[in-house]
């Protein structure tokens, strides 16, 4: 998986590859955090 990439990447001291899957990993969570909190959001509304 991406932890399996990003442990490989460490060890083999290529940088710039941890930095772009560290990204990826950062935005992904971002985007889902947006969405679950759009979700969220209309849920509350609906129940109200």
């Amino acid at each position: 998986g991406i932890g399996q990439d990003l442990v490989e990447a460490i060890r083999k001291f290529h940088y710039s590859d941890v930095s772009a899957i560290l990204l990826v990993v950062i935005a992904t969570v971002m985007v889902i955090d947006l969405l679950t909190e759009r979700q969220r959001h209309r849920l509350i509304g609906v129940l109200k």
